[in-house]
């Protein structure tokens, strides 16, 4: 199982950095099941569904996490090659559900199309791949140290002794540990380095009108 094996890497990775006794594995569950909202982010998960159209609305899929989920392309017909599409977008409409739109097309009631959208991974871990479980663990590895340093750094804050200075050189010893990690995390993801990335102009939900007065938010990139 995913989460057995990312649980054992970060054990190894925790007695690496004699984390031992600092650890339980309540913690580390804990911490696993944030990377993997983490990681979804990251590297979604590419999902697909058979859906029905009615006119020029599409449900979204069960499966789609609002906030989180964000369409890829919206297959029809269905089974052709190369694969032929028609223009959609996941709209939310002002006290609406999700609903995937249709531009200028309207199918007839019931007509079969795939969707096809990126969405968060399983809870279990069951949907990782084998060749991102190191990843997710050097992320949790991450985390555990910076915790583990805030805790050192606090303790010689409060601490007037010779140990306050053991206790520093600890907490920058750790804090060093999760910077570590979490460069390996990016490299294994093949993610670029936000200190060297160039900045972008974050997009968002752009509210158009719609022909009977309402008014709708349409998705460019991240997902309802």
């Amino acid at each position: 199982m995913s989460l057995a094996t990312i649980i054992e890497l970060v054990q190894d990775k925790v007695r690496a950095d004699a984390l031992g006794s600092l650890v339980t594995d309540q913690l580390i569950q804990r911490t696993l099941a944030q990377a993997l909202i983490v990681y979804s982010a990251d590297k979604p998960r590419e999902a697909s569904a058979e859906e029905l159209a009615s006119g020029d609305t599409i449900m979204v899929p069960t499966d789609w996490v609002e906030g989180l989920s964000s369409l890829v392309a919206v297959e029809y017909p269905v089974g052709q090659a190369p694969m032929a599409t028609v223009a959609a977008s996941a709209v939310r409409p002002y006290g609406g559900a999700v609903r995937i739109q249709l531009q200028d097309r309207v199918l007839a009631t019931d007509t079969p199309v795939r969707v096809h959208y990126l969405a968060p991974h399983a809870a279990d871990g069951s949907t990782v791949p084998a060749e991102h479980h190191n990843a997710i663990a050097c992320w949790v590895a991450a985390e555990l140290c910076r915790q583990a340093a805030t805790r050192a750094a606090h303790d010689r804050d409060a601490t007037i002794s010779a140990a306050a200075t053991q206790q520093g050189s600890q907490s920058g010893d750790l804090a060093r540990r999760a910077r570590d990690w979490l460069t390996q995390y990016r490299t294994q993801l093949g993610l670029p380095d936000p200190e060297q990335s160039t900045p972008v102009k974050a997009a968002g939900v752009v509210v158009t009108p719609e022909g009977d007065g309402h008014r709708r938010g349409r998705i460019r990139s991240s997902g309802l």
